[in-house]
């Protein structure tokens, strides 16, 4: 569960969270002293000791809520731990900050209680609303993430594919397609995860492997009509398969032994 959050977590999420700390801190810590003030507390009790009351009581509850994140994400995994872990952190975060700013204050629960639920009820609201700022554009994100791994895996499969045929008849096939007539790549491959709109999604041109290493031959390839926009899967003769910004991957169009694979593909795309 844990190693799953941190594929969420990126650096622009950073001023989010300055700013749910910064407004927490002074906004509770706010909220506590008007609160006591009312209740007769001390008519001398300042602003700053209550945001310091306050930020003492939230870090320690941050601490305990923290623990019990993690302990409920050793037992659970994925969404329901995440879920589960959530609650417990919330529950666990306003116990803790409660009982710390009630050591800290000579007056009864109930008035710290008084005090501390608006409180917390303004960190909640702002943690959520900072959560779903933070949330929303890092799940989209992660999709687009995962459909561009997804497209790399399909294909080394069509190159494992390739590899096969090549051994099996010789030479080349003269198209992706015969690769799953062959029954030596599965259907779903041809299928590009940030291009579902073609039904082979991936451009392929024939050729056979040739014996210097360093050429940087094009086997396969997104279309760039894909989804993504900023790139495509790219596969070479000899087995190199990765994601390739749009302009890394005209750069290697531009190479010699690619000259053949850059004028099929032009006239491919231009259909």
């Amino acid at each position: 569960m844990l190693a799953g959050i941190g594929n969420y977590l990126h650096l622009w999420q950073l001023p989010f969270i300055f700013v749910f700390f910064a407004g927490s801190v002074f906004g509770s810590g706010y909220l506590v002293h008007r609160v006591l003030r009312k209740q007769g507390f001390s008519r001398r009790l300042k602003l700053g000791r209550s945001i310091l009351a306050t930020f003492l009581a939230g870090l320690s509850g941050a601490f305990g809520g923290g623990v019990a994140f993690i302990t409920v994400g050793v037992f659970l995994a994925d969404i329901p731990g995440a879920v589960v872990g959530a609650v417990a952190a919330i529950l666990v975060t306003g116990g803790v900050a409660y009982l710390v700013l009630y050591t800290m204050f000579n007056i009864s629960a109930k008035k710290v209680l008084f005090a501390w639920l608006p409180a917390f009820g303004f960190t909640l609201l702002l943690g959520s609303a900072v959560a779903v700022a933070c949330s929303v554009p890092a799940y989209f994100i992660r999709q687009k993430e995962l459909r561009r791994n997804d497209s790399v895996i399909n294909l080394m499969y069509i190159h494992k594919g390739y590899r096969s045929y090549m051994g099996k008849y010789r030479q080349a096939p003269k198209d992706l397609k015969e690769l799953v007539d062959k029954k030596l790549l599965e259907a779903s491959s041809l299928r590009s995860p940030v291009n579902t709109g073609r039904e082979i999604g991936y451009f392929y041109l024939k050729t056979l492997p040739k014996a210097d290493l360093e050429l940087q031959e094009i086997l396969a390839c997104d279309y760039g009509d894909n989804d993504d926009g900023t790139g495509r899967a790219v596969v070479l003769v000899r087995g190199d398969c990765t994601w390739c910004p749009e302009a890394e991957f005209q750069l290697l169009l531009k190479r010699e032994e690619n000259a053949a694979f850059a004028k099929a593909l032009r006239a491919a795309e231009e259909k």
